[in-house]
C-alpha cells in the first residue's frame, strides 16, 4: 500500500513537473535561444545517462528510488520538449509573435515623438502668434473698448495680424487632433482677442464662448482654470458692452470679478472692478 500511494504520488508530481518544465522550456528558447540551446544539451546528456541506468519500467508497483529516477527522465524529456517546440516556434509562430510586438513597440515610439513635436510645434507658433498681437496692440496708448473703427479696419488689413490668425489656427486644429483641452481654449481665447481687435465681433464671440465651453469641461477647483475662465469672461464682458448689451456685460464682468478674488488676483479683480465701474457710469450717463 505504502507503494502504491507512493508511486501514484511520484506520478502526479511527474505530470504537474512535465507541464512546468514544458512551458518553461518554450518559453526559454523562444525569448533566449542561446539558454534553449544550453538546454537541449543538458537535456541529451541527462537522458545518454539515464539510459545506461539499470531503470525500472513506469507503474505503480515502482520503489520510491525508482520512482525518483522515472520522475526525473520524464523531467528531462518534457523539458526538451519544451525547448524543441520552443525553439521550433521562434522560426515561425514565436517569431511572429515577437516581429509583431517589436513593430507595435516601434510604432507607439514613433507616435509618442511625432505627438511631442507637434506639441513644441504647436507651442512656437503660439508665442509666435502671441508675439505678434502683443507687439501690434502695444502700439496703442488707449483702452481696447475705446479703439476707433479706423483702426479695427486697418487691424483687419494688417499681414502681420492676418499671420498670427494663420498660426493660431494651426495651433487650435493641433490642439483638437491631440484631444488637449488647455491649447484648444487658450487658443480659441487668443483668437477671440484677435478678432475684437479687429472688429469682427461675430467671430470674437463665437471663439471667445467656444473657449468658456471647453474651460467649464475642466476641473474647476484649479487655481489655474478659474483665472482662464474669469479672463474669458472678461474679454466677452468687454465685447458685450461694445455691442451695446450693457446688462449681459455687467453680469459677465461681475462673474469674473468673483472667479479673480477667489483665486486671489488682486490686479486681475481691480481690472474688472474698474471695466464695472465704466460700465455702471455709461448707464447713468445714458
Amino acid at each position: 500500500m505504502q507503494r502504491v500511494l507512493a508511486g501514484g504520488g511520484v506520478l502526479i508530481l511527474a505530470l504537474l513537473y512535465c507541464w512546468t518544465a514544458l512551458a518553461l522550456g518554450f518559453g526559454l528558447s523562444r525569448k533566449r535561444p542561446i539558454i534553449g540551446r544550453l538546454l537541449i544539451l543538458a537535456d541529451v546528456a541527462g537522458l545518454i545517462v539515464a539510459w545506461f541506468r539499470d531503470l525500472p519500467k513506469p507503474g505503480l508497483h515502482l520503489d520510491l528510488n525508482g520512482a525518483v529516477l522515472w520522475l526525473a527522465v520524464l523531467a528531462i524529456c518534457s523539458s526538451l520538449l519544451g525547448a524543441l517546440a520552443g525553439l521550433a516556434s521562434r522560426s515561425d509562430t514565436g517569431g511572429d509573435w515577437y516581429g509583431q510586438r517589436r513593430a507595435a513597440r516601434d510604432k507607439d515610439a514613433a507616435a509618442f515623438r511625432s505627438e511631442i513635436g507637434r506639441f513644441r510645434q504647436a507651442a512656437r507658433d503660439y508665442h509666435e502668434a502671441k508675439q505678434i498681437y502683443d507687439a501690434y496692440v502695444s502700439k496703442f496708448s488707449i483702452a481696447f473698448l475705446d479703439l476707433a473703427p479706423e483702426q479695427m479696419s486697418e487691424a483687419r488689413d494688417n499681414p502681420d495680424l492676418q499671420h498670427a490668425e494663420a498660426l493660431y489656427s494651426n495651433v487650435l486644429d493641433s490642439g483638437r487632433e491631440m484631444k488637449d483641452l488647455v491649447i484648444e481654449s487658450s487658443t480659441m481665447c487668443q483668437l477671440g482677442l484677435l478678432h475684437h481687435l479687429q472688429g469682427r465681433f461675430d467671430d470674437a464671440e463665437r471663439e471667445l464662448c467656444g473657449s468658456l465651453e471647453v474651460l467649464q469641461s475642466l476641473p474647476q477647483q484649479e487655481k489655474n482654470n478659474r483665472l482662464a475662465n474669469a479672463t474669458v469672461l472678461h474679454q466677452l464682458a468687454l465685447l458685450d458692452f461694445r455691442r451695446g448689451n450693457r446688462e449681459r456685460a455687467i453680469a459677465r464682468m461681475q462673474e469674473a470679478h468673483a472667479l479673480n478674488r477667489a483665486a486671489g488676483s488682486l490686479a486681475r479683480s481691480l481690472s474688472d472692478k474698474k471695466a464695472l465701474d465704466r460700465f455702471r457710469q455709461s448707464g447713468n450717463s445714458a
